[in-house]
């Protein structure tokens, strides 16, 4: 599974260096790591927080249902500069050279801050062993998004980000509902 999520994260970047130039592709990978890095901050402090909660409390689904939401909540607030001024943003902060970057982040906001979301509740699946559940969907994923590479390779780079966005921000949509549904299914009684 993890050969799997690796190469579903990085699939981006293999696909961009075949069909773009080096520089759109540096320039996606810089803008992926400037935004995504002080999400991991925060991501890493939730997961052990999280897991070690959903543990102790009797209220399970309540607990998958709170966490889901801040955290979607905490990764609205913190892209929102990004959707309303990413290009001006980079700009100004790390230099003109980086505006294009500040583009990228912002056609990649909804699949961060989706992504950003089922981060740690995702831990549910080996809570309730249900790993070939996220397997399932691992595999899922990467053909969708293999699919909108090969379908929107000859169109504007900024095509294919929004598509790779939007059809992986369902994807993780959905696997938030299986989350919900399987904690339910399985915790429905303590709650």
């Amino acid at each position: 599974m993890g050969l799997l999520n690796s190469i579903s994260v990085d699939i981006l970047i293999y696909v961009l260096n075949i069909f773009y130039s080096t520089t759109m592709v540096g320039l996606y990978t810089n803008a992926s790591k400037v935004v995504n890095y002080p999400l991991n901050l925060i991501t890493q402090s939730f997961t052990s927080v999280f897991y070690q909660k959903i543990n102790e409390t009797e209220k399970k689904v309540k607990l998958y249902l709170m966490s889901f939401f801040i955290n979607l909540i905490l990764a609205i607030i913190a892209m929102i500069p990004i959707i309303l001024c990413g290009e001006e943003l980079f700009a100004f902060v790390l230099g003109e050279e980086w505006r294009m970057a500040g583009s990228i982040a912002k056609y990649l906001a909804p699949l961060t801050i989706t992504s950003f979301a089922m981060r740690n509740v995702s831990n549910v699946f080996s809570l309730t062993r249900r790993n070939g559940i996220l397997l399932i969907w691992q595999i899922i994923y990467l053909i969708v998004i293999l699919s909108v590479l090969f379908f929107t390779k000859t169109e504007k780079f900024e095509i294919l980000l929004l598509g790779v966005s939007l059809f992986g921000s369902v994807l993780y949509l959905v696997l938030a509902f299986i989350g919900y549904r399987i904690m339910k299914n399985e915790y429905e009684k303590a709650d």
